[in-house]
């Protein structure tokens, strides 16, 4: 027959065995139930935190585009405006053969009008992108009354693009009914560039 040895514990050895056993059942728990939910929490932290990160720069990349949107209409109205100021080909054409009609609405006698010749400035931009600035043009001289003359010179500057009067010379040639004749040189800007070019 076998013979059976019974080991007796004593009290802190019975004490550190439960202790043990304790813990171990403890983390057991702890690695089934608590652990799993911490994970969990971390990563809905992590997760509100790059959500929160990415909601900050969605503001900030919207406030950006909004300032360049502001920027780029800007620019638009400032290019709109310098378009203004010159004159396209069709525009310079009609121009020119409207001197003679707007003189005589204003009352003046066109005597002479000479088309000079045309001068191109070639510009080229910061991008390699170039366009060219054409200067037309034309010599007149007309007879009226003062006040003719005052009205026909405001009908030229009523042109929303820039128009450029030189050497402007005024003589009395009739004393008795008061006229004067009036010789000047006209120049207008025409531009032609891509964009211009596919506007038209």
């Amino acid at each position: 027959m076998a013979n059976y040895k019974t080991i007796k514990l004593n009290p802190t050895s019975k004490t550190l065995l439960t202790l043990s056993s304790i813990l171990v059942v403890g983390m057991a728990a702890y690695n089934w139930t608590v652990s799993p939910q911490t994970c969990y929490l971390r990563a809905a932290n992590l997760y509100n935190v790059m959500i929160g990160d990415a909601g900050q720069m969605t503001k900030t990349i919207k406030t950006q585009m909004v300032s360049k949107d502001r920027a780029i209409k800007d620019l638009n109205a400032e290019i709109a405006q310098i378009q203004n100021g010159f004159f396209t080909v069709k525009q310079a054409n009609e121009f020119f053969l409207d001197l003679e009609p707007i003189a005589r609405q204003c009352s003046c006698t066109v005597d002479r009008l000479v088309f000079l010749a045309s001068e191109s400035i070639a510009y080229k931009g910061d991008h390699n992108d170039s366009c060219s600035i054409t200067l037309k043009r034309s010599a007149i001289s007309f007879t009226g009354l003062y006040p003719d003359i005052i009205r026909f010179l405001r009908r030229l500057n009523n042109y929303a693009q820039r128009i450029l009067i030189k050497d402007f010379h005024i003589d009395s040639s009739d004393l008795v009914s008061g006229e004067l004749s009036c010789q000047m040189s006209i120049t207008i800007y025409l531009i032609e560039d891509k964009e211009f070019r596919a506007d038209e």
